[in-house]
């Protein structure tokens, strides 16, 4: 099975309103990924970020090292957790694939009924829409321009290709799950 790990790599949930949390481990550019899962309490207001991401396809799974033992993720995973890690401190983040025990129905169930608590408690919501591509590129070119700061406001779009380029990056898999909605209007 893909993502197949060990049964010793989760530990149960014993409290109703408990949650992992993992933490990834500082790293650069291509060195290996390094995570461990942590057991909180959502009632003690526990830091941490969300992620917002597509799963994406099974095809080329990445290795990860998860709790002490190699892992297989889905490449779109791992490029976000690539690209969000820090340089010199761990980062907190509460991510499905990872943090809920796939293999458990009934924990998933639980814990998806949980996500609307999960996501909203978060101190913010990160949105891995994948790598970058020149389509991304002229979008946050357009966002970063002193007319757009705050949001896309009418007659902002004012170069064809700044309007090709959005409609390019809203095709993107990510903006094709119902679960976003709830993702991002929860941040």
């Amino acid at each position: 099975m893909f993502g197949s790990h060990p049964t010793t790599s989760y530990t149960a949930l014993q409290e109703k309103d408990e949650i992992r949390l993992l933490h990834l481990h500082p790293g650069t550019g291509t060195s290996p990924l390094k995570c461990t899962l942590h057991h909180v309490q959502l009632s003690d207001c526990p830091r941490y970020e969300a992620l917002s991401y597509q799963w994406g396809s099974e095809s080329s799974p990445r290795t990860i090292e998860f709790n002490d033992q190699p892992r297989h993720v889905r490449s779109n995973l791992y490029f976000a957790l690539q690209h969000l890690r820090h340089r010199r401190k761990p980062r907190v983040l509460w991510v499905d694939a990872l943090c809920i025990n796939q293999e458990d129905d009934k924990e998933r169930g639980h814990q998806v009924f949980q996500m609307g608590t999960i996501y909203s408690h978060a101190s913010q919501v990160c949105v891995w829409v994948g790598l970058a591509d020149s389509f991304a590129e002229g979008v946050f070119r357009l966002l970063s321009r002193k007319e757009t700061m705050g949001g896309i406001k009418r007659g902002a779009i004012k170069h064809p290709e700044d309007l090709y380029d959005m409609a390019q990056f809203c095709k993107r898999e990510y903006w094709d799950r119902l679960w976003i909605i709830q993702e991002v209007v929860l941040a």
